[in-house]
């Protein structure tokens, strides 16, 4: 199954860009690449992504940030509640290829929050 989910852009306070989403599963185990932004406009989009793909059956969710060029709390946020998700269903959330100041930003949240699962 392949998956390309573009949304609408939605308005976000810092003037977001272009986001989407780009997922592909084989078995229990799915890709999801975001693409853009990942901020508070963005949030819903990928919540979603990932909420469909755990109601799918995946156990190992691998999320790819390579092409993310924006990062905030919100979606931290995102990646937060997609490990606490996977959790609660005995499946993993792996994150990786996030470049510049997305993997700066991921950098400082796992070294002072571990609890949070990213």
């Amino acid at each position: 199954m392949s998956v390309c989910l573009t949304p609408t852009p939605t308005p976000a306070p810092r003037g977001t860009g272009r986001f989407s989403v780009h997922a592909s599963r084989a078995a229990d185990t799915a890709l999801v690449a975001f693409r853009g932004e990942l901020d508070l406009g963005a949030a819903p989009c990928a919540d979603a992504a990932v909420d469909f793909l755990l109601d799918c059956g995946v156990r190992d969710l691998l999320v790819d940030l390579e092409r993310v060029t924006y990062l905030d709390c919100a979606g931290l946020a995102v990646l937060t509640r997609a490990a606490r998700a996977a959790q609660a269903v005995g499946a993993r959330v792996y994150v990786f290829r996030a470049q510049g100041r997305p993997r700066e930003l991921l950098a400082w949240a796992r070294e002072r929050c571990p609890v949070a699962g990213l």
